[in-house]
């Protein structure tokens, strides 16, 4: 299952202001390259613990839906199903009634169970699946631990800059900053 992020988050797990007072910077002139450190940084928190920090909406490619009418979610942790298109087997979209949707957000990963046994008949040409995932809206929402950890990835790469082009290398972090962020790591088996 394929998922693209149809709108982006509105804030970042920290602020620049945060960031500026963490690495005792005053001025502006390095703002942009800043900000760029808090995007890499959080792109590369997520993708460690595997879940999405700020809110943002997220459609999921489903090819086939089996019996039961369970889809799991990739997206963790979801919040709201917003809607449900399949496509027929003409290609044509048609949108599902909420009434036919539940969301199970309680165990990971969540999971969709459609509730008309018809569906995967109706819609042999897959389903589109638009839902708003992360812990919230602002960066109050994100765990603080995670939060933390982003922090010294940025002043990391900030003390590194030209050394190393990412925080791919993940042996030259500090060891303290993957054990903040192993605290909320989703676990894969």
């Amino acid at each position: 299952m394929a998922t693209s992020v149809i709108s982006p988050p509105l804030a970042t797990p920290i602020s620049l202001e945060e960031l500026k007072r963490h690495l005792r910077i005053e001025d502006d002139v390095q703002d942009a390259y800043l900000i760029d450190l808090i995007k890499a940084a959080t792109a590369y928190a997520e993708a460690h613990i595997r879940k999405v920090l700020i809110d943002r909406t997220i459609r999921q490619y489903v090819e086939s839906v089996d019996a039961s009418g369970d889809i799991f979610l990739e997206p963790f942790p979801v919040s709201t199903i917003i809607n449900v298109t399949g496509y027929d087997a003409e290609g044509f979209p048609h949108v599902l009634e909420a009434g036919t949707l539940r969301l199970d957000n309680h165990d990971d990963p969540a999971k969709l169970c459609i509730l008309d046994n018809q569906v995967a008949a109706n819609y042999a040409n897959g389903l589109e699946i638009d839902m708003v995932a992360g812990f919230g809206d602002s960066a109050d929402a994100v765990p603080r631990n995670i939060a933390r950890a982003i922090l010294l990835l940025c002043a990391h790469g900030y003390e590194h800059r030209g050394v190393e082009a990412s925080f791919a290398l993940s042996s030259s972090l500090p060891p303290f900053v993957n054990g903040l962020l192993n605290q909320t790591r989703r676990v894969m088996l």
